[in-house]
């Protein structure tokens, strides 16, 4: 690393499950002295003894890196890096771009780090709650890009996407284009470990560009809470911001009314003026009753309105990880 000063992209994968102690030891060794942050949680700011490196001078090291993917080689690993393994990379004030496949983050308590210079997050096969979750988009002051995809893993831990989330997600809606949420696979909205603020209202991102998002995030309904505005419960799809130009919804079955949902979006296309293309993923295309039949010459009908009108509407069969 000290001969190659100005490498950009790093890739590093391992084969320990515990994505190796050395290699933590190694950066703590290379990329300066340590340093103490007070930090800001929820709006209270508290003095903490945060154990990372300071990157305030220039590092002796990857003193160009934009790019950074973490992973574990083994697939086969429970255990995938968490933050506090790679934070001496993330404080690097040139990175933009962070990759990790795994990430198993319980809680935001070691997520005490400058993160503002990060562009772009994408958490893939990850096990992140929703405090930490929350504390890394928060930290992520320039944020344009985050991808969430939750590890089937955590069916067995539940997933939580309740309003702290949802509150510190707006915090990014002058910076955030692009956003990726999905479940994890054969998710099912009434497990009792998880808990979903659905429908998601995501008007505030007012420079929101490309989404895709998980049906049940986007469609299940909820009762509202005692002393709760109903207002707040918004219905799709006036839950998009104007700004939205692609849009995938994920996840979804033949039983579900999604081509009505694509229908009360055309109906609202002078809202959604720079919409551009709907993409609609389905677990199966396989038609066992008269409705899901019914639902396959809907969506027909309404692809042929959808390009009379210059849209595009692409109904698509998710494919299965290898």
């Amino acid at each position: 690393m000290v001969l190659l000063p100005n490498v950009r992209f790093l890739n590093l994968g391992t084969s320990s499950e515990t994505y190796g102690s050395y290699v933590q030891d190694l950066w703590r060794q290379l990329l300066g002295s340590q340093s103490k942050k007070t930090r800001e949680l929820y709006g209270v700011v508290m003095e903490s003894h945060v154990d990372f490196l300071s990157q305030t001078g220039r590092p002796a090291i990857l003193s160009r890196l934009e790019y950074f993917s973490a992973r574990t080689d083994n697939s086969t690993y429970e255990n995938a890096p968490n933050i506090d393994i790679v934070e001496e990379i993330l404080t690097i004030p040139t990175l933009k771009e962070f990759y990790c496949w795994g990430l198993e983050q319980p809680s935001c308590e070691d997520i005490c780090l400058p993160l503002a210079h990060l562009k772009r997050v994408y958490l893939d096969d990850c096990r992140v709650s929703e405090d930490a979750l929350a504390c890394i988009v928060g930290n992520c002051k320039q944020l344009e890009c985050l991808d969430v995809v939750y590890s089937e893993w955590t069916r067995w831990t539940g997933v939580t996407l309740d309003m702290p989330f949802l509150v510190t997600l707006a915090q990014r809606k002058d910076t955030l284009k692009r956003l990726t949420l999905l479940l994890p696979p054969s998710f099912k909205q009434r497990n009792h470990h998880s808990y979903i603020t659905a429908p998601f209202n995501l008007r505030r991102l007012t420079n929101l560009v490309t989404l895709s998002i998980d049906y049940a995030i986007m469609f299940s309904e909820r009762e509202s809470r005692p002393g709760e505005d109903d207002r707040q419960n918004a219905k799709f799809p006036t839950t998009l911001p104007k700004s939205i130009e692609q849009l995938h919804i994920q996840c979804c079955r033949l039983d579900q009314g999604m081509a009505m949902y694509a229908l009360c979006l055309l109906e609202a296309r002078r809202r959604y003026n720079k919409l551009k293309t709907l993409q609609i993923t389905y677990e199966t295309f396989e038609v066992n009753t008269a409705a899901e039949k019914e639902q396959m010459s809907s969506l027909s009908s309404i692809t042929k309105l959808f390009k009379a009108y210059g849209l595009e509407l692409t109904p698509s069969l998710r494919k299965a990880k290898s």
